[in-house]
């Protein structure tokens, strides 16, 4: 009796022993120290590279550089096919034309040390028709982050001199066309907007090497220079210059240039558009689309540009004002750099400010109390406005780099209570990270200090600001509070994601221009917008135009031979964006009139009633072979050039639509998975991404020790992938790795009761029974706080992070899936 309740103290006192000590152990997976905390990373630096501002805040003692060196580019070494070409495309000289792969090099001498730019004459050859895209590498190094992806933006115009009209009286939008010409003495600069001034690079005196490596698209080099930096005069000096020069203001008529009579643009997007919203935007018409202005949100993205040329009779100088609206971005600054003739005239022109306004405005340019006048020589003139952000720039380079050390003191965080800690436990977070208290305390300095500064910038409080302002807040309460911490982690990443939001918002500058306006300083522009009466006469006329309108057609078949109607089961935008396509280019190829509908649902019952449509787009992928089997739909296969068609496809991109030898359906676009994984993490963990499924065993332990989780997708990879194409599971992608199929080889009945079905089926569940993988997640969000730092998911998530991550930039990379290694070796 007495040994039994000694076992049972014993076994009492035992686990009151080990219910205390389970309060101070390390996180699972972390070895302990001398004093019991966790160990973690060091840093959260995962890409060695500095940043420009790092990179030249090393070197801002160097003097400037004063003389030119070029660099022999006949002279060179690569590892890619290079075609040397002399007066390639009427310029004299030696020109390289380079591919979309590999890079070429050039050694050269420096006489004496300083700081220089790099200038490049290019051409963009004709490639994929997206921006060119290199990496630059000095002595074999990448020398700043930004170095790593520099663009050469191509060169677009309309393909017509004029707007033309379809049959329902609307404007075609016209086609964009590549139109490459050579672009002499670009500065190699940063195109995302981060930096304000064109980079400068140390060189050393003697040798050295600049290699250009390729990412994408090929391009034309005429020659490579390291100059000077130009020193950009102010208003006051260059008007100095503008006087001894002979050049005096010039009293004119205003003269006025429709801005979507743009000559050159820097993206196809940058088409002109339409304005209903004002009886004064020229051309107009109340209930037809006049395509009457340009840019909008289309014009929005730093380093955009768009070019006018503008003919003046006289030389001088000239006031320039802009009819323009920014109505989208609230509380912060749209900005516009101005070139004149291919140069920024002043300091001044680096940043024209476009205030929030609900309706169009008149803006001169000018310094707030001044007008500021440009150069303008007799004949035609070319202005560029660029999209950039201005005095912003810094803002947003500081909030990044915040953002970072702050996704980075989350996953700390997480490594030692999990995603969903226990709000009852007590993580003694000061003792095991104490580092963390002291870098929200200054992190929250930083953040009230750039909201100061986005103040003074727009003049007035906003949602930009509100947001630094409820980060900072709650970074303060947890740094007095460290035992507040895990329960407020699941706020604390929704107010990261948020500034990631902040960073992608902030970095929209949308502005619209009807037209341009070239004056004297002092004249009299015309009205910006229309009187109360003009305005509510308009009114009155579109709703009038509403009853006669057909606004459920989104564009008619027109006068034309031969016509087709055509459904669309999609969203307006998306349908307004087919049109211009139908009108710009198919119908002006074929003359065949497409009478565009936007139409949901109701296919099936239109077609037993024998009023579908020729064409249906947007279905679901198994529509074609239900219609099929009830001879409801044409068979693809018998028309002449079905297999000129069929090969623009993957073979395995029409099985979905092919039923008892035909072919009903053509897919409009074809998904794939690859796998996306967080480089600087992995860095930090040391792992590498798994080449197969059994590397992938092996690396997922090592993440759920770090509290991180490896995201397979339990069923679709693509969320909207049944429309217009079979959706992809990940069982799917496990059955045709390890050699089984759908269907038996002659179709007639299922294959799934086979062997390898059985296996790839066993696999697939396991994933989340024996490795606890989460079945619903939002891979987006979690990969982006890290806490899921590899998953598979479709392509397109590559455009999602580019678009919703910004601040990622460089630290990502997508390989191919996990596969399966074979007898022979191969994966």
């Amino acid at each position: 009796m007495k040994t039994s309740q000694f076992v049972r103290k014993g076994a009492f006192a035992l686990a009151l022993i080990l219910c205390a000590s389970s309060l101070y152990l390390p996180p699972v997976g972390a070895e302990s120290a001398g004093d019991g905390e966790a160990q973690l990373p060091d840093s959260a630096q995962s890409d060695t590279l500095v940043t420009y501002s790092q990179y030249i805040e090393q070197y801002g003692e160097i003097p400037g550089a004063t003389d030119t060196i070029t660099v022999d580019i006949s002279q060179y070494t690569s590892d890619m096919p290079v075609e040397e070409a002399d007066a390639y495309q009427s310029r004299p000289g030696v020109t390289l034309i380079t591919g979309d792969e590999g890079y070429v090099e050039w050694r050269f001498s420096v006489p004496k040390a300083g700081l220089y730019q790099m200038q490049v004459d290019y051409f963009p050859v004709e490639g994929k028709t997206s921006a060119i895209e290199r990496n630059v590498y000095i002595d074999g190094a990448v020398p700043f982050k930004e170095a790593n992806s520099l663009l050469f933006s191509r060169i677009w115009s309309n393909a017509e001199e004029s707007i033309s009209r379809d049959g329902r009286d609307n404007d075609i939008t016209p086609t964009q066309t590549e139109t490459p010409e050579w672009v002499e003495g670009w500065i190699v600069r940063d195109t995302t907007g981060y930096y304000n001034t064109p980079f400068c690079f140390y060189l050393s005196e003697g040798e050295h090497s600049v290699r250009m490596e390729a990412v994408k698209e090929p391009m034309a080099i005429g020659g490579i220079s390291f100059v000077p930096e130009r020193e950009i005069p102010t208003y006051e000096e260059a008007l100095k210059e503008y006087e001894e020069a002979g050049l005096t203001p010039i009293s004119t008529e205003v003269l006025r240039f429709e801005a979507e009579n743009a000559v050159r643009k820097s993206d196809p997007v940058l088409v002109p558009i339409n304005d209903r919203t004002s009886p004064l935007t020229v051309p107009y018409h109340v209930s037809k689309i006049r395509l009457n202005t340009i840019g909008g949100i289309r014009w929005s993205t730093p380093g955009q540009w768009i070019e006018w040329e503008i003919p003046v009779e006289q030389e001088g100088l000239y006031a320039l004002s802009f009819r323009a609206r920014q109505n989208v971005v609230r509380g912060t600054v749209v900005t516009r750099t101005l070139y004149v003739n291919g140069e920024i005239p002043y300091k001044e022109a680096e940043n024209l400010e476009f205030l929030y306004s609900s309706g169009w405005k008149n803006v001169t340019f000018s310094d707030g109390e001044t007008v500021l006048l440009v150069h303008l020589k007799a004949g035609v003139n070319t202005l560029r406005l660029e999209a950039g952000l201005g005095d912003l720039s810094a803002c947003l380079r500081q909030v990044e780099s915040l953002m970072n050390e702050l996704n980075y003191d989350y996953r700390k965080i997480v490594m030692v209570t999990g995603t969903l800690p226990d709000t009852n436990r007590d993580y003694m977070l000061d003792r095991q990270i104490p580092e963390i208290i002291s870098s929200f305390s200054r992190i929250a300095d930083e953040l009230t200090a750039v909201e100061e500064t986005v103040k003074n910038i727009s003049g007035e409080k906003s949602s930009f600001t509100a947001q630094l302002e409820t980060l900072a807040y709650q970074l303060r309460k947890m740094a007095e509070r460290p035992d507040s911490i895990a329960k407020k982690l699941a706020d604390f990443k929704q107010n990261i994601s948020a500034l990631g939001s902040w960073i992608t918002n902030i970095r929209s500058t949308p502005l619209e221009l009807d037209c341009i306006y070239i004056s004297a300083a002092d004249a009299q522009l015309p009205k910006e917008d229309a009187g109360f009466f003009s305005k509510a006469w308009h009114e009155i006329q579109a709703l009038m135009m509403s009853f006669v309108e057909d606004y459920s057609t989104i564009g008619s078949a027109g006068e034309t031979d031969r016509s087709i109607t055509v459904w669309i089961n999609n969203g307006r935008d998306q349908a307004n964006i087919l049109k211009e396509l139908i009108d710009s280019s198919f119908t002006k190829r074929y003359n065949i009139g497409v009478d565009l509908k936007l139409v949901q649902g109701a296919l099936l019952q239109a077609t037993v009633a024998g009023k579908g449509p020729d064409v249906a787009l947007t279905l679901p992928a198994s529509d074609p072979v239900n219609y099929a089997s009830r001879k409801a739909v044409e068979d693809l296969s018998q028309f002449p050039d079905f297999q000129e068609v069929a090969e623009r496809f993957n073979e395995s991109g029409l099985v979905p639509f092919q039923f008892q030898g035909g072919t009903y359906a053509l897919p409009e676009r074809e998904s794939f998975p690859m796998m996306f994984y967080r480089t600087d993490i992995f860095e930090e963990l040391g792992l590498e991404p798994p080449d197969t499924w059994d590397e992938a065993y092996d690396m997922i332990p090592i993440l759920q020790r770090n509290n991180m989780e490896f995201g397979l997708p339990i069923s679709d990879l693509n969320s909207g992938a049944a429309v217009g194409g079979l959706s992809m599971t990940t069982f799917g992608m496990l059955l045709l790795q390890n050699g089984g199929q759908y269907y038996t080889d002659d179709g007639s009945r299922s294959a799934l009761d086979q062997e390898p079905a059985i296996q790839a089926f066993k696999q697939w569940t396991q994933f989340y029974t024996s490795y606890r993988l989460p079945a619903t997640y939002d891979i987006a969000t979690r990969f982006r706080s890290g806490e899921m730092p590899i998953g598979i998911s479709d392509y397109t998530f590559y455009n999602t992070l580019a678009a919703f991550a910004p601040e990622l930039r460089g630290l990502w990379e997508f390989v191919p899936v996990p596969g399966v290694r074979q007898e022979n070796g191969e994966i």
